[in-house]
């Protein structure tokens, strides 16, 4: 399952890097990656471990940069046409 994610205060790419160690070794991650800016992180992993995934990286985060927060990015899909 691919997800992705709008990370705030993260500045320093030293401390990104560290995060991103961190969330590759987890159990079920399959990839992991941050745009250049540092404010989009994209994840895919199993589906049924995103949510324990997801909380231990919020903690890792915040372990890593004390300001770091991460917010759910919602994408709108547009409606399928009708013939």
């Amino acid at each position: 399952m691919l997800r992705k994610y709008h990370v705030s205060h993260l500045q320093d790419a030293r401390k990104a890097v560290e995060l991103l160690k961190l969330m590759g070794d987890m159990e079920g991650v399959h990839s992991v990656s941050l745009t250049e800016d540092l404010a989009v992180l994209d994840i895919d992993a199993e589906e049924e471990l995103i949510g324990p995934i997801m909380e231990r990286t919020v903690n890792l985060c915040r372990r890593i940069s004390q300001d770091c927060e991460l917010s759910y990015m919602f994408f709108q899909t547009k409606p399928k046409a009708t013939l």
